[in-house]
């Protein structure tokens, strides 16, 4: 429905990084749409699909072409940044608020971005998974980082 790929494909990604395919470090951006029950329960599922078909675009244009960016629940979607440290992240994550706040859809976004070596993807996705929460709780529209784990 949203013309980017699902958390399946992620699944897929996930694994193959983490078994060492590729090397390298991967960025991740956990991004969660704001405000998106209220905009289902005024205006309807239809215009909820819009937003989500919409967002999901606006994630796309601004990713390089190869990177992943897929639907991962509900509301939810997520980036894989390959070969992309934390200040490439930042950039893109900070790029897509931005972005969706100019829409004007009535939702924005919470981005949480972590980056770390590639085999060690799963921990990078709990961590970007967690500062995305941190922007939420903040009160959205807003892009955190992850602080970098010791060790």
């Amino acid at each position: 429905m949203t013309g980017v790929a699902n958390r399946r494909a992620v699944d897929r990604a996930l694994a193959r990084h983490a078994d060492g395919a590729g090397g390298g470090r991967t960025a991740v951006l956990v991004v969660d749409l704001d405000k998106f029950k209220p905009l289902n329960d005024t205006w309807g599922h239809a215009a909820g699909d819009r937003a989500l078909q919409t967002v999901a675009g606006a994630l796309a244009r601004h990713v390089r072409h190869g990177d992943l960016v897929a639907r991962t629940g509900g509301d939810e979607f997520c980036a894989l940044l390959e070969d992309s440290d934390t200040d490439d992240a930042v950039q893109v994550g900070e790029r897509i608020v931005r972005a969706v706040r100019e829409l004007n859809l009535g939702v924005t976004l919470s981005v949480g971005i972590a980056a770390g070596p590639s085999t060690a993807v799963h921990r990078t996705v709990e961590r970007a998974d967690r500062a995305m929460y941190t922007a939420k709780t903040a009160g959205g529209d807003q892009a955190r980082t992850s602080p970098v784990p010791l060790g």
